[in-house]
């Protein structure tokens, strides 16, 4: 009787289910289909075979390409990268984005202020392929405006996009540059949610400003930043594909692989490693959930609000 109640509602609302129609077949086919793909880490891949085709594991051993993961210095070094490069972006943004909407909230001028923020905001909507061009457009060694300058003024062309040791510190300012508007939104807007009546009563207490933003500000936005730093600390072992991908040369591999361009590059780099591949990708989406369970677990012990 109730399975006919529910039947006759959808129907008598059959025009709403069909508007999102569309959104549940593309969700089901792009996100719950490529599970399927899962058995890949578990099977010895041969195209000619198939994924059914193709037979358990390898040598006998179900787990052999998750065991590989350790054994494969190349999948290390992606790790070490990825936890490195991935830590330092979050550590740094974290910290730019504090300070820029700390300094945009003490601007007095409203037109200045959504100037200011307008300008910072507008490389978020331009893509890594877009920005990989402009960034090369201005450090290629041969060609790029920064160079340029630098030979003008009697030096000599600083090769950014090739030495290894400017790539990383290259990763760091682009993803700043691009993505440091948007978050300053975030916190702007955990400011403006402070109560205005604690710092009128601090500026009547004779607080300056910078004891205002210390002993008010900041801890107003505590929750905020404890947020957001579990929400990174989940994709800590996804440093950003598409940045690495797009700027990332031959000389820099050593210090730029991560673990997903390391995953592409298996399955798709001419060796076509696609069980291994899976298997690592697997791993990294297995221990990237537990992080995020573990530091929520955290987050409820310290009286933070759990996010799950």
């Amino acid at each position: 009787m109730q399975a006919r109640n529910a039947w006759t509602k959808i129907w008598s609302d059959k025009s709403s289910y069909l508007l999102i129609l569309p959104a549940f077949v593309m969700t089901a086919i792009f996100h719950y289909w490529p599970f399927y793909g899962i058995i890949l880490a578990f099977k010895d891949f041969r195209p000619r075979l198939g994924i059914w085709g193709s037979p358990w594991g390898r040598n006998g051993d179900l787990f052999y390409f998750f065991k590989q993961i350790f054994r494969d210095p190349d999948s290390v070094r992606a790790i070490r990268n990825t936890l490195i490069i991935s830590s330092m972006k979050m550590l740094i943004m974290t910290i730019v984005v504090i300070t820029m909407a700390l300094m945009l909230n003490e601007l007095r001028s409203t037109f200045f202020r959504r100037s200011i923020q307008t300008v910072i905001y507008l490389p978020n909507f331009l893509t890594w392929v877009v920005m990989a061009t402009v960034v090369i457009g201005i450090f290629s060694v041969t060609t790029g405006s920064f160079n340029r300058i630098v030979v003008s003024a009697g030096g000599t062309p600083i090769p950014i996009l090739t030495n290894p040791r400017y790539f990383r510190p290259l990763l760091y300012f682009t993803e700043i540059w691009k993505g440091a508007g948007f978050g300053t939104i975030i916190y702007l807007a955990a400011i403006v949610g402070i109560n205005p009546e604690l710092f009128e009563a601090a500026t009547i207490d004779g607080a300056g400003r910078f004891r205002r933003i210390w002993y008010i500000t900041i801890p107003g936005i505590k929750s905020v930043v404890w947020l957001l730093f579990l929400l990174g600390l989940s994709s800590i072992l996804s440093a950003g594909f598409d940045q690495v991908q797009n700027l990332m040369t031959p000389s820099t591999m050593n210090v730029g692989d991560i673990i997903d361009t390391f995953v592409f590059r298996k399955a798709f780099g001419g060796t076509g490693e696609f069980s291994y591949a899976q298997a690592v990708s697997i791993s990294k989406t297995v221990i990237g959930v537990a992080i995020l369970l573990i530091m929520n677990w955290v987050a409820t012990l310290t009286g933070e609000e759990s996010i799950i």
